[in-house]
């Protein structure tokens, strides 16, 4: 009996993991589905990323610097590159960063997104969303900025994560690449993505991100809901009961894709 209760323990376990995973990786396919970049031919890897490190002009508030041929990171600290090259070190409320991976056989341009705040998100005049991989933040307020000779000052710093990241997307649309925001880290590195694709199913690859995804989730979900139906009391209550659960979790899904989809978020300014 206790054996038969630990194999139910951890089937249950595996499903659920198993549905997380396909649940972040179908609400990115339906938030950034994968647009024909038209009739444009996809240019080579250093053509892209040359036009990618291009997005480093002087009055830019980020800053992108190549980790490898194919791989960069972007840090966002709200100064230009005169004052970046003037200070010593930043204090800001608000960090962004984001590691972006030119993966050639599907011609995609990968973003994995990292926000993180100092303190109470909305005392520090900010707002921000995480969905699925993706980040929408709006920030404006002050940095405290520590110049190479000691000095202290305060610089007013703006960060709109959309304006950021529709940069980067334009830059792949011209060059004939997709850009995707992906939410797990193996997914924008390199080595283990070339990895991932090896062992892709054709299938998979003919069907695309959301469709393959999605059957998925909804296999896992029906997995779930299996293991439980087998060990609940067969009543009428309890199978409302879990009916529930189940609409309601795919209600709060549509509606986090419909808000999502709305457009980015508006900042609350900080004097």
């Amino acid at each position: 009996m206790q054996d038969a209760n630990a194999i139910w323990i951890a089937s249950l376990v595996a499903a659920a993991l198993i549905m997380v995973l396909s649940m972040i990786q179908f609400n990115a396919a339906l938030i950034a589905p994968a647009r024909a970049p038209g009739r444009l031919q996809p240019v080579g890897l250093d053509q892209l990323v040359t036009a990618l490190l291009a997005l480093n002009t002087p009055r830019q508030t980020f800053r992108l610097t190549p980790l490898s041929e194919r791989e960069l990171r972007l840090e966002w600290d709200g100064l230009t590159s005169a004052e970046r090259a003037a200070a010593a070190r930043v204090h800001s409320p608000f960090s962004y960063h984001a590691r972006l991976l030119a993966f050639e056989p599907a011609h995609e341009v990968r973003c994995l997104e990292s926000v993180r705040t100092s303190g109470k998100v909305g005392g520090q005049g900010a707002n921000v969303q995480w969905q699925w991989g993706a980040v929408q933040a709006n920030y404006v307020g002050h940095a405290d900025v520590e110049g190479t000779h000691g000095t202290h000052r305060q610089v007013r710093v703006q960060l709109d994560t959309t304006a950021i990241t529709s940069s980067i997307a334009r830059i792949a649309r011209e060059n004939g690449w997709q850009y995707r925001p992906v939410a797990l880290p193996f997914q924008a590195t390199a080595k283990t993505a070339v990895w991932i694709d090896k062992l892709t199913p054709g299938f998979a690859r003919s069907l695309g991100a959301s469709r393959t995804w999605g059957g998925v989730y909804v296999l896992a979900w029906v997995w779930i809901v299996g293991l439980l139906v087998t060990h609940m009391p067969r009543t009428f209550a309890s199978f409302a009961a879990l009916a529930g659960i189940v609409g309601a979790f795919v209600v709060i899904q549509l509606m986090v894709v419909w808000v999502w989809r709305r457009g980015s978020l508006s900042g609350v300014e900080v004097e």
